[in-house]
């Protein structure tokens, strides 16, 4: 039976077979953590469990698979659909014409005939798909390797035509398990993503509510899902795009979600509105924590204080790409296509500065001694017009006690400008190339990096995988 804590391991093991986070599994994504399965049988199971046909496993899909969520079950009958008899007649007579040596199963040969002696439009490769759909329709006993059964294209059938009625739509409020909601979703053509699931698991305390959770979700797809079938004919011919794939050998290389993100209709529109998306969580760059930091001011204008560094530091900072996402986290900006004002508060000037490549060495390690961070009220415009420009470093302190440092390096692309607002840590030790920068003549509150034992770390930046 599916409880919280099955279904919490199911979702640890998807994710973590999961590779490349698409959710779905791939032959190929089993194949690299089970490596004593044979090809055939990864593909075996790939045709049995997949039930909706896109040439991977969802998370649903995987439950079954691990027999935590069973695929037929005396059960959960009530949710299991029946073949009527005008279905099962008509089903024998369109398998015995399919059959035509009369094996008992349908070969792929035998069905991509058929289906161009009765003049169907598809392609090799779309009558393939379709032959492994309805292949894969039923439990593991009814799967053949060779071809379609008797009993698949019964249960294709019995499936394809619920689904084209409405009055037949599942009541997902009356089901009162988790296994007979996730099997109900999946006849009924709804799906249930990883995030979703991982959010069900965080927030249910038992069964109860994970239950509740579930038919929650599923109530308000079913009624999405619903109100597009009403859609208008204009509306109908994007639906292509919700499904859209593209298969390559055996498997799919390229698709869209079912989800359009915004619908776009003819008009003006401000860019940076059209590209703002709310479901997307904020990105958090890569950069070094180092814990343990105590930063201690001279007291000078124009003297640098200390970074203290623990002693175990390794020196690395790791780099990014400076994009809007990325510099927000330490409070910066690209300047470039914001619609944003900043006061001025003092003069300052606008200049080029060139950095030779033993700038770092010659003036920043030879003359100053090491590197260091710093901040001001003033602000920063940096505008790299060179091919190879360092690293903009910034920095911040992540907790009011200012003993935790998040550093990051990053690279910032050719006519783009780095805006860093009064306040925010940085470093130009690091740079290359020419810069285009504003600056003033204003305060500057400066610290040397140093370690605890008084040692200068060696820093290197580590480009990020």
């Amino acid at each position: 039976m599916a409880t919280a804590e099955s279904l919490n391991q199911v979702l640890s093991m998807f994710k973590k077979l999961d590779v490349n986070h698409d959710g779905r599994l791939t032959a190929e994504e089993l194949k690299a953590n089970m490596p004593n399965k044979e090809a055939k049988e990864l593909i075996r199971l790939i045709n049995i469990y997949d039930k909706d046909g896109n040439g991977g496993i969802d998370v649903i899909e995987f439950a079954q698979m691990m027999n935590v969520m069973p695929m037929r079950d005396e059960e959960y009958k009530d949710i299991e659909l029946k073949p009527t008899k005008e279905q099962e007649e008509s089903v024998k007579k369109l398998f015995g014409a399919l059959d035509e040596d009369g094996n008992g199963y349908v070969k792929l040969d035998e069905f991509t005939d058929h289906l161009v002696t009765q003049g169907v439009p598809l392609g090799r490769q779309r009558a393939k798909q379709l032959f492994m759909i309805i292949q894969s329709k039923g439990t593991a006993d009814d799967y053949n390797p060779d071809g379609i059964t008797y009993q698949n294209l019964l249960n294709y059938v019995v499936e394809e035509e619920f689904n084209e009625k409405e009055e037949d739509r599942i009541d997902y409020t009356a089901i009162n398990n988790i296994e007979g909601l996730l099997r109900a979703a999946a006849i009924d053509g709804l799906q249930i993503d990883v995030s979703d699931l991982e959010t069900f698991m965080s927030s249910a305390d038992d069964n109860l509510e994970l239950r509740g959770a579930v038919q929650s979700i599923l109530k308000t797809q079913a009624a999405k899902r619903n109100a597009d079938d009403l859609m208008s004919d204009e509306d109908k011919k994007w639906k292509a795009f919700k499904n859209f794939r593209r298969r390559g050998d055996k498997k799919t290389i390229m698709y869209s979600p079912n989800k359009i993100q915004k619908d776009v209709l003819p008009g003006r529109y401000d860019l940076d509105k059209l590209v703002t998306f709310d479901d997307l969580p904020e990105i958090e760059p890569e950069h070094v924590v180092i814990k343990n930091v105590r930063w201690v001011d001279s007291g000078e204008n124009g003297k640098r204080g200390k970074l203290i560094l623990p002693n175990n530091w390794d020196g690395k900072i790791p780099t990014d790409i400076a994009t809007n996402e990325t510099l927000a986290y330490y409070g910066a900006s690209i300047a470039e296509g914001k619609k944003s004002n900043i006061q001025v508060k003092d003069r300052e000037v606008i200049m080029d500065f060139t950095y030779e490549d033993n700038y770092y060495k010659e003036w920043v390690i030879d003359k100053l001694g090491g590197p260091a961070l710093e901040f001001h009220e003033f602000h920063h415009l940096d505008t790299n017009i060179s091919q190879k420009p360092g690293y903009w470093v910034l920095a911040k302190f992540a907790d009011e006690a200012k003993s935790e440092i998040h550093i990051t390096a990053f690279t910032v692309p050719i006519r783009h400008t780095v805006y860093t607002p009064g306040g925010v840590i940085h470093t130009n030790s690091f740079l290359k190339g020419t810069w285009r920068t504003m600056l003033s003549d204003g305060k500057i509150n400066e610290a040397a990096l140093v370690r605890a034992n008084g040692s200068i770390p060696e820093i290197q930046i580590v480009k990020s995988s």
